[in-house]
């Protein structure tokens, strides 16, 4: 059970540091174009 929280665990702060990456390159793009 332990297990499975931590993969659960993992699994979440990868996707919520996959999003943020995501967002830093669009705000990346998007400041790289307008100025």
């Amino acid at each position: 059970m332990s297990n499975f929280l931590v993969t659960h665990w993992i699994f979440d702060f990868l996707i919520g540091l996959h999003s943020f990456l995501l967002e830093l390159v669009i705000l990346f793009h998007v400041y790289t174009q307008f100025c």
